[in-house]
């Protein structure tokens, strides 16, 4: 649960969807998106247990990625060891990427109004700047005690989905967090632009003054 959020949290910020304050996010309607129990219980009932396979997310990847899983599992293949399927997680934000993000929609939003949302062309320009630059990507935002106490949070819901799904059942709980996935817990509320390098920082208030520019000139469509 902790690192799902965690990834799901990712994904949102760095199209500037969500800020950057996780505990927030947490807090909000997106708690019950890891609620798996609830989340899954009409499908098993709509398509029976024998019909649904639920497996922590972990266990399949670490089985050789989820098409190899699939198609062996579901299938009755065996895929070609030289096949490329590796690619099973969406790639985390870098540290200063998100940053940028928050500091291109507060720019915006000064100008033109908390209901700025960033296009997606906006958030893929900002993405594309960073790929290239200098950044973190081994990161949490999470300590481990807090990663701890949001896990176990879910123990109902995961107790329903024991009793509601027999390959939940065989495949084992989810995984607890482990201290050693929080060594690199970051504060994202303690690192600005300011800590940027001048071409980051430029680049930054040139995205805010043409994001304006071309909003203004559109009639005030976002983004």
């Amino acid at each position: 649960h902790d690192r799902w959020l965690e990834s799901a949290w990712n994904q949102r910020a760095r199209f500037g969807r969500v800020g950057l304050d996780f505990d927030r996010f947490v807090a909000g309607d997106a708690r019950a998106l890891a609620d798996w129990g609830r989340r899954l219980r009409p499908w098993i009932r709509e398509f029976g247990d024998d019909n649904v396979d639920i497996r922590p997310f972990d266990s399949v990847t670490d089985g050789g990625g989820v098409v190899r899983d699939f198609v062996e599992r579901h299938l009755g293949d065996d895929l070609s060891p030289t096949t490329d399927d590796r690619v099973d997680k969406n790639t985390r934000a870098g540290v200063k990427h998100l940053v940028a993000v928050a500091a291109v929609c507060d720019g915006c939003r000064s100008e033109l109004g908390d209901d700025f949302a960033l296009s997606r062309r906006g958030a893929a320009r900002i993405s594309e700047f960073f790929r290239s630059r200098p950044d973190r990507h081994d990161y949490t935002v999470q300590r481990y005690d807090s990663a701890l106490a949001l896990h176990r949070s879910y123990c109902d819901s995961d107790e329903l989905l024991r009793e509601l799904s027999t390959s939940f059942r065989s495949a084992g709980p989810f995984p607890a967090p482990r201290a050693d996935e929080y060594r690199n817990t970051v504060d994202l509320a303690a690192i600005d632009v300011a800590t940027f390098d001048r071409d980051e920082r430029q680049f930054v208030e040139r995205m805010i003054r043409e994001t304006v520019r071309a909003t203004a000139s559109s009639g005030g469509a976002p983004g």
